[in-house]
């Protein structure tokens, strides 16, 4: 009867020890369960301001923006500019050749009694003279004159006199001559009585 109650004891001592062996692990369990998500909550909190962080000390590159192209323009304006000083250099040229060469002259000397009408001078096709003259219109024609001084290149040129009124009426007459350098003719031309009657006179 001793041996069978010592074995029972033993048997509930055992018991009672793995009991509690196995009560203390649950309640270790649970600890270590209640006490992670709290740190857990920590680390998320503390990698969320380091995120923060980093985005802020991370500055957004913005490429800059592409300057406008300006070549073609550039190159046309360079184009207009370059032939604008050919075309002065050019004048510049002609007018240095023409103070070189000394011009000739002819002094042009127009007298008519026609009322109304015009009096035109070309030089090798080349209007020179353009002038509309009026006089009275009752009674005795006056006398009108008309002087004009031309400057041109020496050499042969040819010079047509035109004479005409308001009705129609024309009178033309052409002139060939080979002027020097600094040479200066005069040349009178004379209308009465109707542009048709039209003469020529080389004063000098």
């Amino acid at each position: 009867m001793n041996k069978k109650i010592l074995v029972l004891l033993c048997g509930l001592v055992l018991f009672v020890f793995l009991l509690s062996c196995n009560l203390s692990n649950l309640f270790k369990k649970g600890e270590t369960q209640e006490e992670t998500p709290p740190e857990a909550q920590q680390e998320q909190q503390s990698e969320q301001p380091q995120s923060s962080e980093t985005t802020e000390q991370q500055p957004q590159i913005v490429p800059p923006p592409q300057p406008p192209k300006k070549v073609e323009t550039q190159s046309e304006e360079t184009k207009t500019t370059a032939e604008s000083q050919t075309e002065e250099q050019k004048a510049e040229e002609t007018t240095k050749e023409e103070e070189k060469v000394p011009m000739a002259g002819m002094g042009v000397i127009f007298v008519t009694n026609v009322r109304t009408g015009a009096f035109r001078v070309k030089v090798d096709d080349e209007k020179v003279i353009d002038h509309t003259f009026q006089g009275k219109s009752g009674g005795k024609a006056d006398e009108i004159r008309y002087e004009k001084e031309l400057k041109f290149p020496p050499g042969d040129h040819k010079f047509k006199f035109v004479c005409e009124d308001n009705q129609g009426s024309r009178g033309v007459k052409e002139l060939s001559l080979s002027l020097q350098p600094r040479e200066h003719k005069v040349v009178k031309v004379t209308v009465k009585g109707a542009p048709g009657d039209i003469k020529l006179e080389i004063l000098e």
